[in-house]
């Protein structure tokens, strides 16, 4: 170019760039090719002080448009050559397009950040099986596990793996090595231009943690739906089979207290009926329990004291040749449970530990104050962080086997031979334990012994109100009231008649609730108090006592009912607000609940 910016030599690649023929090129200025734009006027200076200062000016990175509209990377260099008459007012202008080597830099630069970056190990290693490379990730992986060369973290077999990736030309997936309890999968990838090997390392540990927690939360999901299935069915059978000891048990009570004394021979039998019942109804209530669906009255209690309290009774049990040792540690404080089902607790797990031990033996007690806040733990134990009271019971006997621990809270599960057990003991603490919102653990080994862990919520003793003896309780049970009975069990309906009328109260029966509304609309009497079952056909007992107000007003109400809480909740009631009689009653029970509802609530009338 001469000094006024006029293109006097081009060759081809030049005319190229801009999409012209030499010929067209020549005799055209800056302006003919960029117009008046800033380009024109910047390439015009910088020739103007090439040639003031006959200086060489090199320009390492340009961008500038071609004639197809593509941005490209120009090096440029100028220097400033003679004219045809001599002078040195012309410019050389030497420029290379560079885009495709800087594109391949910024290739190699973000490939090479790639091993630099990655979290993984990866290393490079040459055809004897010689490292190369190894990225940050594995440098730091290898001052982890104390290794001295990186082939501490490789297969045994690294360098046959090496030849035979470069020799068949093709990767060697997920070759597994377990160093210091950590297990890796190293993939072997051939580089056969360059004859070299690049291993993608990769610590499955994690996953492996990860999948054995996912089977063993879908483990416990199972054993919830199980449980929750055979309560269900217990819950179902809980209001017949309830029906039918309240028949039992208070036609034995009736013909003791009325019919039979103790000089009489059947007066016996009776007495085993008697208690075949009340065994019967134990057994409901632990089924019951171990589906949580047992009614619980919770206080609050010395979990220490309990304990003390509760040894009386454990020795016995155990025999001579075991010893229980009680060991209680510190303040413990207070739980909120229900003080019987607690003593069951206790009861069933010193009962199974006596059961494990064959000859001579010892079971521990260990009641300690604890605060959890161990996240893993917690996570592991499904428990929440906060204040406990731990209760282990250990024992040095014959332990558990692992498939054997994993179904020991099973209902009807047992390990012991026919007629020792039905297999409840345990499924009852479990069930227990959890609705009182606690946490129970099991840990055993083949001849290792067991400890089973309890961790209940502590609580403040202020934070309750304490229980109040029922004022009913204790006074004669008799009355002349009229009672309107409303009972679709026809048994239990004539018991609960005989019960009433010999007590000296005036009985309206009905055998479902449009009957109880027929004799509310038609007797002409004052009826003094509802009986009704919680669950019938056609109205339920709530139902049926709206539709009794509805035609009378003035009388109470005792609800019955042989169902758990949660089936008369899903009947859209709420039992704190109902007086209830839990079935199977006895004679008593009845009576006592019928004349304190009735006292109770005449004091409370203005």
């Amino acid at each position: 170019k001469d000094e006024k910016g006029t293109f006097t030599l081009v060759n081809r690649t030049m005319a190229d760039f801009h999409g012209m023929t030499v010929q067209q090129m020549v005799g055209l200025h800056e302006t003919d090719l960029y117009g008046d734009r800033t380009d024109a006027h910047r390439f015009g200076d910088e020739d103007k002080r090439v040639i003031e200062t006959q200086k060489e000016l090199r320009i390492p990175e340009r961008s500038t448009w071609n004639s197809a509209g593509q941005l490209r990377l120009l090096q440029t260099i100028k220097r400033p050559i003679k004219s045809p008459d001599g002078k040195l007012d012309h410019v050389l202008v030497i420029s290379s397009d560079i885009t495709s080597r800087k594109t391949a830099q910024r290739e190699n630069v973000r490939l090479a950040a790639f091993p630099r970056q990655n979290p993984n190990p990866v290393l490079s290693s040459d055809s004897n099986g010689k490292i190369l490379y190894a990225n940050p990730a594995a440098e730091t992986l290898l001052r982890k596990l104390e290794q001295d060369e990186m082939t501490g973290l490789l297969p045994e077999d690294h360098q046959s793996l090496v030849k035979e990736t470069i020799t068949k030309g093709i990767s060697v997936p997920n070759i597994e090595v377990c160093v210091y309890g950590n297990t890796f999968h190293w993939t072997y990838h051939p580089v056969p231009e360059l004859n070299i090997v690049h291993l993608y390392g990769m610590d499955v540990s994690v996953l492996r943690d990860t999948e054995s927690t996912l089977q063993e939360r879908e483990q416990q999901l199972l054993q919830a739906q199980k449980l929750d299935a055979i309560g269900r069915l217990a819950g179902g059978v809980a209001h017949d089979f309830n029906n039918l000891l309240t028949v039992i048990k208070g036609h034995a009570e009736l013909l003791l207290m009325r019919r039979v004394d103790e000089n009489n021979p059947i007066y016996g039998d009776i007495r085993k009926i008697k208690k075949a019942a009340e065994k019967a109804a134990r057994l409901t209530g632990q089924l019951l329990t171990f589906s949580r669906k047992q009614s619980l009255t919770p206080t609050v209690i010395d979990f220490a004291d309990l304990v003390e309290e509760v040894d009386t009774l454990l020795r016995p049990l155990i025999g001579e040749h075991i010893d229980l040792r009680i060991v209680i540690e510190g303040d413990c404080g207070y739980i909120y449970a229900d003080k019987t089902q607690m003593e069951q607790v206790i009861m069933n797990l010193v009962v199974n530990a006596r059961d494990a031990i064959c000859g001579n033996g010892q079971i521990l007690i260990e009641v300690i104050p604890t605060q959890i806040s161990d996240e893993d733990f917690c996570h592991r134990n499904n428990i929440l962080p906060g204040p406990y009271v731990e209760i282990s019971v250990s024992d040095n006997g014959s332990g558990m086997a692992p498939e054997v621990m994993n179904m020991v809270f099973e209902p009807f599960f047992t390990t012991k031979e026919f007629g020792r057990g039905i297999g409840l003991g345990l499924a009852t603490v479990y069930g227990i334990v959890k609705q009182s919102r606690g946490h129970i653990a099991v840990e055993s080994a083949p001849n290792e012994g067991t400890t089973f862990t309890v961790w209940m919520p502590r609580a403040s003793k202020k934070s309750f109100k304490k229980d109040e003896t029922n004022p009913g309780v204790g006074r004669l049970a008799k009355g002349e009231e009229t009672v309107l009975l409303a009972e679709d069990e026809a048994m239990v309906r004539e018991m609960a008649k005989t019960i009433l009328v010999d007590a000296g109260y005036k009985v309206l029966v009905a055998q479902d609730s449009l009957d109880a509304i027929r004799i509310a609309k038609d007797y002409v009497g004052k009826i003094d108090l509802l009986l009704t079952d919680v669950i019938m056909p056609i109205q339920s007992g709530p139902e049926l006592e709206r539709s009794v107000r509805s035609v009378r007003d003035n009388f109470r109400t005792l609800f019955m009912s042989g169902y758990p809480n949660d089936e008369i909740m899903r009947q859209g009631m709420s039992v704190a607000s109902l007086k209830l009689l839990r079935k199977p009653f006895s004679p008593g029970q009845l009576l006592e609940s019928v004349r304190d509802v009735l006292d109770s609530e005449r004091i409370s009338l203005p």
